[in-house]
């Protein structure tokens, strides 16, 4: 209802400024006397005015109106609506039938909520003029659609599509009205008969797109949105129109044609269009080619953060990280405080291998946040990393002790936060070869029900590490109780059972049903070769742990094996090229240890001084 009577005022008020401007532009003079205001709430004001009126020359009564007029016009601008009302009506019935004077006091009468002042006053103005008098009816129509008068105001509009067939806002109102009935039909051969009396009239061309789009014929619809294009390329509703009928379809690229064309070809500032083509492009993961749209946006709309978020985010994804760092650093400028902001620069951060910058920002999200367990994760993910590049075992295990000592006792994932920063500590023990440290870390924080798979398995590994074959099987034993398909937890069994006196048949029958669940898998081809290989069949074994090299050419594990096999068959050349690509892989010196001592005297000798190890 206000929405309603905002339009009809400014249509009135729209209208004062068309006709009647020589009220307008008559300046002030020196009047022999000035109206008092505080006399117009008197109710013989007006009166007295008239009657003042009626003995005044011509000249006076010229002086006398248009300062009435001015002060009416200003008492409706100060929004004094009440003494305008009386003002306008006093110039009515001494200056009947003036336009200007007519609407002044229309639009006051709406203004001040009198509307049924104002609708009295606009029949009586439509009954005593000319049956064409179409401006009127319009006011009138719009003011008895505000009231809620529905039956009235259509009936007054179809009196103006009398005289103007093709009147776009009658047309367009009784046709919304009649599709809001739920008679569409009846809505589209309105805009039909509208059409045919104002064949170019695209606003009439495109609200019968629609209707029929509402009919369900889009093939009829896109046709008449072309036709709008055809006579106004710059409709960019048209072509939204005409994009959108393709999306429903699911042809996202042919929609995308549409809009780029359109920025391409007519406008390629239009905030509405490039919004329409990102959005399809973030559908389409488009990621290589929306950043000039976004751009383009965050131009026109500098201060839009959200856009920054989207922009940044595709930088990133473009491996454009430093675009991203800046974009985010000048969004966390306008918002300091912002969680999201803070973790997309510490993920740009570690992205970019630059650690310590990394840590700084996670580090400032607040245990408030939901994003404060993931950062927290994230640190002690980059202090494991700084332990091992640095060479900083005890500082890098002292700064998770310090986050550990941070974490709220009732943040409501607290406990499990705890232990997976407790996690990384006996990771980092683990790197620095400290295996009982490691497991006296878990020991002492965990019991064993309470550890993932992923911790399962690397607990099982210390224990293999510590020659606690037993402990290490029955660990993954217990996996694979809850899940006999897990085909890694069924090749550790068969591993350390191959490598460890378990029994090379025991073994292989675990380590069969692991390559039949994931037969591709590196690491579990390498222990179906080692098998072979423990069982005396050299070629097999030479074929199988090939083909796992040939998908994990890193693996220490899996190049040692390779290079052995050959070996065993007097390969030297090929046992000598492996054995040195396994030794440039190893990470720990211990590794290169085991390597070397898997080696021939007369390959040992062979091998570069500068990958050769101490033995021992």
């Amino acid at each position: 209802m206000v929405f309603k009577l905002f339009l009809l005022t400014i249509l009135v008020s729209c209208a004062s400024v068309r006709k009647g401007e020589h009220r307008l532009e008559i300046k002030k003079a020196n009047f022999p006397e000035e109206i008092n205001l505080s006399s117009l709430e008197n109710s013989d004001f007006k009166n007295i005015q008239k009657i003042k009126f009626t003995k005044m020359s011509s000249v006076d009564q010229g002086f006398l109106v248009n300062q009435l007029y001015m002060k009416g016009v200003d008492l409706k601008e100060q929004g004094d609506l009440k003494k305008a009302v009386i003002v306008f009506e006093l110039l009515n019935e001494i200056v009947p039938f003036d336009e200007s004077i007519r609407n002044n006091l229309i639009v006051s009468y709406i203004r001040s909520g009198s509307l049924e002042k104002a609708e009295v006053f606009l029949l009586g103005i439509i009954n005593n003029g000319s049956k064409d008098n179409v401006p009127y009816k319009l006011i009138l129509a719009g003011l008895q659609s505000a009231k809620g008068d529905l039956k009235q105001s259509k009936k007054t509009y179809l009196d103006i599509l009398e005289y103007e067939p093709s009147n776009e806002e009658a047309c367009v109102f009784l046709a919304k009205t009649y599709q809001g009935e739920g008679n569409i039909k009846k809505g589209t051969n309105l805009l039909e008969k509208c059409v045919s009396s104002d064949k170019r009239n695209a606003n009439l061309i495109f609200y019968l797109g629609q209707s029929l789009l509402l009919e369900g014929k889009e093939k009829a619809a896109d046709k008449k949105f072309k036709k709008v294009l055809s006579l106004d390329p710059a409709y960019y509703q048209a072509v939204i129109a005409r994009s959108l009928i393709r999306e429903k379809k699911g042809k996202l690229k042919e929609s995308l044609r549409i809009l780029r064309k359109f920025l391409n070809d007519v406008d390629r500032e239009n905030f509405s269009i490039l919004t329409r083509v990102t959005q399809i492009m973030f559908e389409l993961s488009m990621v290589k080619e929306i950043s000039p749209y976004l751009e383009e946006m965050l131009r026109q709309d500098p201060e839009n953060l959200n856009l920054k978020v989207r922009l940044g985010i595709i930088y990133s994804e473009n491996n454009k990280y430093n675009e991203a760092i800046n974009i985010f650093k000048s969004i966390l400028e306008k918002v300091p405080d912002s969680d999201r902001v803070l973790y997309y620069l510490g993920a740009l951060y570690q992205q970019t291998n630059k650690a310590s910058e990394a840590i700084s920002y996670y580090s400032k999200i607040p245990p408030t946040s939901s994003l404060y367990f993931d950062s927290n994760l994230q640190l002690g993910f980059l202090l494991r990393q700084e332990a091992v590049s640095k060479n900083k075992m005890d500082e890098s295990i002292d700064q998770i002790n310090s986050l550990l000592s941070k974490i709220p006792s009732d943040h409501e994932e607290s406990y499990k936060l705890k232990k997976e920063l407790n996690f990384y500590k006996a990771y980092i023990s683990f790197d620095f070869e400290k295996i009982d440290e490691a497991l006296d870390t878990i020991n002492l924080n965990y019991k064993e029900d309470e550890l993932n798979t992923d911790q399962k398995f690397f607990l099982a590994s210390l224990h293999e590490k510590k020659k606690n074959y037993k402990q290490a099987i029955d660990i993954m034993l217990g996996v694979i109780e809850k899940d006999p398909k897990n085909a890694h937890a069924l090749n550790f069994v068969g591993y350390v059972m191959l490598e460890n006196g378990g029994g090379l048949q025991n073994a292989y029958e675990y380590i069969k049903k692991a390559i039949k669940i994931e037969p591709n898998d590196a690491f579990i081809r390498d222990s179906l070769g080692w098998y072979f290989f423990k069982v005396g069949d050299f070629e097999r074994a030479l074929k199988e742990v090939k083909q796992a090299w040939d998908n994990e050419k890193k693996d220490v594990v899996i190049t040692k094996h390779l290079a052995i096999i050959h070996q065993k068959l007097n390969n030297d050349n090929q046992a000598k090229k492996y054995f040195i690509e396994a030794l440039k892989n190893c990470q720990k010196q211990a590794e290169k240890i085991d390597i070397i001592k898997s080696m021939d005297q007369r390959l040992i000798k062979r091998l570069p001084a500068s990958i050769r190890p101490i033995v021992p």
